[in-house]
């Protein structure tokens, strides 16, 4: 395939997936100013940063054990310890969190 036509490939798939968030949040301010007001306006605003840095902390976390896993598989490597270190670490942030915010 051509080198071009897979980069435009990739990347047409992810900025879809950035407009999808972008769209959801849009909608998601609205309804919310719509029925809480400027107060519930406020608290999303605040929060919302909050949530992009735990969907960056994901995206991570997912991306990089996939790549990782895709590099070993090719090499004929065992791959079970990728994606079951991906899972405890998610799991394990996961309850951090729960636990130092709560």
């Amino acid at each position: 395939m051509n080198t071009v036509i897979q980069f435009f490939k990739y990347t047409s798939q992810s900025v879809a997936g950035m407009v999808g968030i972008s769209v959801y949040i849009l909608a998601d301010t609205f309804f919310i100013s719509l029925y809480s007001g400027a107060d519930g306006l406020a608290v999303l605003n605040l929060i919302l940063p909050v949530y992009g840095l735990i969907y960056a902390i994901g995206a991570m976390v997912g991306i990089g054990s996939a790549t990782r896993y895709s590099i070993c598989r090719a090499r004929g490597e065992n791959t079970d310890f990728y994606f079951v270190q991906s899972i405890l670490w998610s799991g394990g942030k996961s309850l951090h969190r729960c636990y130092v915010y709560f």
